[in-house]
């Protein structure tokens, strides 16, 4: 084996790892405005680019295609990693040619060239079916599976985050309701009847409130509604109506 075949070598298995691999390779430009530098094909396959497109993307910000609603968050999390390690670990969504979104693992690291520059040498892998797959596992721990409302423990956590968010800024009625003589119910009609109850009050209760108030059920019969930003006088009418 001569000198130069190891280099050969090396060379020949790094452009297959290009090639073959699963995810996209990318390097950008460290900083506010992340110019694209270089990418592999597999970038174009995300983006639904052809290659000719995507290589005249290079010298473009990278940012264009995350979801805009994900920017100022991505943003805030790279600083925040960054501030204690070169090495990062992002996932949000990148918008497609088309308009349809992509969930994204985005791996990367800070890098110093020898001319100072930084840039980003990153690892994109399409995170959608993990996403989806995470989203439905978090609302089945969230919501009661019979009214499909928030459960006991979603209720607190839900009525903390907002008491923190609004800080005595605004005012929210917190009504606590249950249901007269439900034992009743299940013990002339069955357990399958008190079920359709519940089921039915819940709906009344969700259709009564802005999709933004909380509305769970504690347990049983019981059930609590968290009005908020609301006025004296309408919670009263509120009251009234139900």
């Amino acid at each position: 084996m001569t000198e130069t075949e190891p280099v050969l070598d090396g060379m020949y298995w790094s452009k297959r790892l290009l090639e073959e691999w699963v995810g996209a390779m990318l390097v950008t430009e460290a900083g506010q405005v992340q110019t694209l530098v270089y990418a592999t094909s597999q970038m174009a396959a995300l983006l639904k680019l052809t290659n000719d497109e995507l290589v005249q993307a290079y010298g473009q910000d990278y940012s264009q295609w995350i979801a805009h609603e994900d920017r100022d968050n991505v943003q805030q999390q790279l600083a925040a990693q960054l501030s204690s390690q070169r090495h990062f670990g992002l996932e949000y969504r990148l918008q497609r040619t088309d308009g349809s979104l992509v969930w994204i693992s985005d791996q990367g690291t800070l890098v110093k060239e020898q001319d100072g520059r930084q840039v980003y040498i990153r690892l994109l892998i399409e995170a959608t079916k993990r996403r989806q797959q995470h989203e439905v596992l978090l609302r089945r721990a969230q919501m009661d599976p019979l009214t499909e409302l928030y459960n006991r423990g979603s209720i607190e956590a839900e009525i903390d985050r907002y008491l923190k968010q609004c800080a005595g800024r605004s005012l929210s009625a917190l009504f606590i309701l249950d249901m007269d003589n439900f034992k009743r119910v299940n013990d002339l009609y069955g357990h399958q009847a008190g079920d359709r109850v519940l089921v039915d009050l819940a709906y009344v209760l969700q259709n009564s409130f802005r999709s933004g108030d909380i509305v769970g059920r504690l347990g049983g019969d019981e059930f609590l509604v968290d009005r908020k930003s609301t006025r004296l006088n309408s919670s009263h009418e509120w009251i009234y109506r139900m």
